[in-house]
This record gives structure tokens, sequence and C-alpha cells, in this order.
């Protein structure tokens, strides 16, 4: 399994974007992290909208709620190319490490949810300056309402897909996160 991972962080040191998370985010409570938070993902937010003319705001909870469940299809139908397609490198490597071995995910996946709200926005880049659109990218966080079907309660679940600038067809975001 050390391997596998080790190969996953090399291929995807190169392709895909790291999972990053902003220490200065967390720190602290209040009104003030609230609105530097809500102030970041807002202009991650505009600058999407400019970037990409088929990303709408208002539309991208439900077309991440489409993308979560086409990946379930693609999931349950075992189809690598489809899954190629909707995964980030390193959460594709987990998957398919998961199929192969026909082992549980170290993820639940539900098939019956509630609701879809964007929750967080932010851009990143491999460099401090990045001059070339391959090295920056989008991430979005989605909150996902799910039912669960033993205990039939709701489940929260934060997922994100992440996009390159340089990525030119259109729609093409990938869930690198699943909680």
């Amino acid at each position: 399994m050390k391997k596998v991972v080790k190969e996953a962080e090399r291929i995807s040191s190169k392709i895909s974007s790291p999972m990053i998370v902003d220490l200065f985010e967390s720190q602290g409570s209040g009104i003030f992290p609230y609105l530097r938070s809500s102030f970041k993902t807002r202009l991650a937010l505009n600058q999407t909208e400019s970037c990409f003319i088929d990303f709408k705001r208002s539309q991208f909870p439900l077309f991440a709620k489409d993308r979560y469940f086409e990946f379930l299809e693609a999931y349950n139908r075992k189809d690598k190319v489809d899954l190629i397609r909707l995964l980030s490198v390193p959460l594709y490597d987990i998957v398919k490490v998961s199929l192969k071995d026909n082992k549980p995910l170290p993820f639940k996946l539900y098939k019956e949810m509630t609701d879809a709200s964007l929750v967080q926005a932010r851009l990143y880049s491999q460099k401090k300056m990045a001059l070339q659109s391959s090295q920056t990218w989008h991430q979005i966080t989605v909150k996902f309402n799910f039912i669960d079907p033993e205990t039939k309660k709701d489940v929260i679940k934060y997922n994100v897909l992440e996009r390159r600038e340089s990525d030119s067809s259109e729609k093409d975001w990938r869930i690198c996160k699943l909680d």
C-alpha cells in the first residue's frame, strides 16, 4: 500500500493539484474569520466565473450533485474510463486499488441526497506567482446532505471539486476529495 501511495504522490505532483488547507482560515472564532473566508470565497468565485464561461455559481451545487451521482454510477459499473474522467489522479488511484482488491472504499458512498450547497471556493497555484494557466487551479467545496439508509438520519459530507485553468473542455471539474 505504501508503494501505491508513493506512486500516486509522484504522479499527482505533476498532474493533479494537492489538497490545500488554509491554516489561517481555521484560526480564531467570531465574525472576522467568517468575513475573511466569505470574502475569499466571493473573490475566488468571481475569478472562476471570469475564467470559465461555462461556470455559473448558482448552478454549481446542482452540477456537483450530478457529478457525484455520475461517479457513483461509474463506480458501481467499474467503468475505469468514466472514473478517470470524473476523479483527480490521487482519488482515482485510491478507487482503482479498491476495485482491484475488492476492498471497501475509505469513505462511504450514499445513494440518497436531499440537498447540495456551495460552501467555499479557492484559487491555488503551484508557485507564488503563477503565470501559466496550467499552474493554477480552482477548488470548490460543496456541502452534501445525504440520508443514511441504515439510520434514516441526515448525514453531512463536504466534497471538493477542482479544475485547472488550462482545462479547455466544458465543465471539466474533477472530484478531488470525497468526505
